[in-house]
């Protein structure tokens, strides 16, 4: 399922939303601040990655490791004990964006979205004795070490986007309701897709605080300390 966004253009975009209060809240769960001096945290997960790679595009459970550098994702706690070569690897140096999202379609409720250059991957700890911030903010903290390593700059949270979702920008939708006869008949949209062809295909919408950013998918962050990421690598929608 998918979700239909209009700004100037339609954009289809996978189905995700800011976070809601989860019905488990309450529950009492360590938090960030009990992360001092842990090296890893671990635990059962529901897994999805986008673009979809698993049968029919379900999620399901898997063993999640978050190490001081990388990302790891075992199908089960037994062979990542045994070392086994994880399914999924993230560099954290290479991290894209790490938010909170609702996923109503896969994980069915807030999780963590933590993007590569291509991949989408979304996971919400299921038997872990941290609460879901307290791996959001593990995973933040480690993200912005391993950048401003690698980038040999200073890296700031405010560099990282509220949300961020993978889309698709398409020319002239088949749409199952006709919103054009909503609209005053003097007023006419311009299609910025047809404008401008080169932004056709996928594509990231990414959320900051004053504005909203399309960037070229494979993108990575800039060296340059004034600019988190080049120019040419995206748009600015506001």
């Amino acid at each position: 399922m998918q979700i239909l966004v209009q700004i100037h253009f339609l954009i289809i975009v996978m189905a995700s939303a800011f976070p809601t209060l989860s019905p488990t809240a309450s529950t009492i769960r360590k938090t960030f601040f009990d992360t001092a001096g842990v090296g890893v945290i671990s635990g059962s997960a529901i897994f999805a990655v986008y673009p979809v790679t698993e049968r029919k595009g379900r999620a399901r459970n898997f063993h999640v490791s978050v190490h001081m550098t990388m990302f790891e994702v075992h199908k089960t706690l037994k062979d990542a004990r045994n070392k086994k070569s994880p399914k999924y690897l993230v560099d954290f140096g290479d991290v894209f964006n790490v938010s909170v999202q609702n996923e109503p379609i896969q994980i069915k409720d807030d999780c963590i979205c933590l993007m590569d250059p291509n991949t989408s991957f979304f996971f919400r700890p299921t038997d872990s004795e941290y609460d879901l911030q307290a791996w959001f903010d593990w995973i933040l903290e480690r993200t912005r070490e391993c950048r401003s390593t690698k980038l040999l700059r200073p890296v700031f949270h405010e560099e990282f986007f509220e949300a961020a979702w993978d889309v698709q920008i398409i020319c002239k939708p088949k749409l199952r309701r006709d919103y054009s006869k909503k609209l005053q008949p003097e007023i006419k949209n311009d299609d910025l897709a047809e404008k401008r062809p080169q932004l056709l295909g996928l594509r990231r919408l990414c959320v900051c605080q004053s504005s909203f950013l399309l960037f070229t998918l494979g993108c990575r962050p800039s060296p340059n300390v004034d600019a988190p990421f080049d120019k040419n690598t995206f748009i600015d929608l506001s």
